[in-house]
């Protein structure tokens, strides 16, 4: 892929992609490798309870009824994909170290399909199944509430590149893979294309601040993103320059993105976001680059007075024609401004969710 080149007047500074700093040119197995001598070093135990990927001859050796049932899990995972082309594993206590597994396993399957041209063999990593097709194109990956951070989406980054790239939704929501992990992220999907084809994003409790949204937002201005429909940020810490960020690749945009639901903040999770950050989104809005926006939650951040009437106004304007909701409740929008924001909303016959309001007593909000 040959991505063109980020517009250098885009009004964020320092938004290009480059390639994570550490362990960024290791493959699955040399990944574990490094994992597992890490862990022994610390633990004692890792390689006494996990099965050892060994590159010589591409499979796993168990040893013990832990190892069997580790395989077992990874099995069923495995036939998921091989006969879905989705992997649905949220809440599956899953570790960076399984999902290198995971991928090891996968591009042994890959390899041996691509070498028999009749089907693959699943049985190294669970129950047999014969004859079954060469892997289909990965299209659905939730692995959300898990146990993943920056090492586990290294792995996830090198299972789109081995033979995927017609990606539509990706939730590694609730994981611990902060700035480097939406770093590495960010680069695996330029670098595969499924920038291309990626419909639904969520990274809500993702531990992510500014520094991991810019790389992620310099991809989106890179390729495009002319299939977002979702994109779930709730509950991290973007703050204002990464509002501005995600505004700048908005308006670098040669066509608006289809994205019809925006969530940076939602009760239980804000973004620390400001009113530079809101103006800064609200110059975008009114730059008609969301018009099929249907749901904007930005709620549970530090929006005041000026963010607020900045928002209002391209939703008065007419710039959201499709607007449903807008969520700004836990801010610290005075009445005033709340007025203008719910009537901008019932022009649009919106609803506007606005409160409570932090510092402002509930029985002054009656309209």
């Amino acid at each position: 892929m040959s991505p063109r080149a980020i517009d250098t007047d885009m009004p964020v500074e320092s938004l290009g992609v480059g390639k994570p700093s550490s362990h960024h040119d290791l493959d699955a197995a040399d990944l574990f490798a490094s994992l597992q001598e890490e862990s022994t070093g610390s633990h004692g135990e890792f390689g006494a309870q996990l099965p050892y990927y060994d590159a010589r001859i591409g499979e796993f050796s168990p040893s013990s009824t832990e190892m069997a049932q580790v395989r077992a899990k990874l099995g069923l995972m495995l036939s998921s994909i091989v006969s879905t082309g989705e992997l649905m594993a949220s809440n599956r206590a899953m570790e960076d170290r399984d999902l290198c597994l995971l991928q090891a396993e996968l591009r042994r399957v890959a390899t041996q399909a691509a070498t028999d041209g009749c089907g693959v063999d699943v049985g190294a990593a669970g129950a047999r199944a014969s004859a079954v097709p060469a892997l289909p194109p990965l299209t659905r990956l939730d692995l959300s509430s898990n146990f993943l951070t920056e090492d586990g989406v290294r792995c996830l980054t090198q299972m789109l590149d081995a033979s995927f790239g017609h990606l539509q939704l990706l939730d590694l929501s609730t994981n611990r893979i902060a700035d480097p992990g939406l770093e590495a992220l960010a680069y695996g999907l330029l670098r595969s294309g499924c920038l291309k084809t990626l419909i639904h994003l969520r990274l809500n409790f993702c531990r992510v601040s500014c520094m991991g949204l810019r790389p992620l937002a310099a991809a989106f201005a890179s390729a495009g993103i002319p299939a977002l429909e979702t994109l779930d940020l709730n509950a991290n810490s973007i703050g204002d320059d990464g509002c501005v960020a995600l505004a700048g690749t908005l308006l670098s945009q040669p066509e608006p993105p289809p994205l019809r639901t925006l969530a940076l903040g939602a009760p239980w999770g804000g973004n620390a976001i400001s009113d530079k950050g809101a103006i800064a989104l609200a110059h975008a809005l009114g730059a008609g680059r969301l018009p099929y926006l249907r749901s904007f939650a930005i709620a549970n951040n530090r929006i005041g007075e000026d963010g607020a009437m900045a928002l209002a106004k391209p939703i008065a304007a007419g710039k959201l024609p499709e607007l449903e909701l807008l969520s700004v409740v836990a801010n610290h929008i005075p009445i005033n401004a709340l007025r203008v924001v719910r009537a901008a909303a019932k022009a649009m016959n919106a609803t506007a969710i606005s409160e409570p309001q932090i510092g402002l007593p509930n029985t002054m909000l009656g309209m």
